[in-house]
């Protein structure tokens, strides 16, 4: 499966989060910006396949290894939704 970007060399994409992670959009949204690193970073480094719920709750939202929340993605990211499913917003 081809996805969105894969044409463009990863040197710009990297770029392009930094300029994204730099933006005043995001100047204040620290939670938002280790969630968009954490992801974008596994999908340049070819790892998106690996990430889970659980990881990403560890690695980005702090919780403990052993945490069985369920659901902290989306309800993490719920103003951002807008009705999408999740599928939908990681295309």
């Amino acid at each position: 499966m081809t996805h969105a970007g894969q044409d463009i060399p990863v040197e710009d994409r990297r770029s392009a989060l930094g300029l994204a992670l730099k933006s005043r959009t995001l100047a204040r949204a620290e939670q938002l910006k280790a969630f968009l690193r954490y992801v974008a970073e596994a999908e340049l480094d070819g790892r998106a396949g690996e990430l889970t719920e659980h990881l990403i709750g560890v690695a980005v939202f702090g919780r403990p290894i052993d945490y069985s929340q369920p659901k902290i993605l989306w309800c993490e990211r719920a103003p951002l939704n807008y009705g999408r499913s999740w599928s939908g917003f990681m295309n």
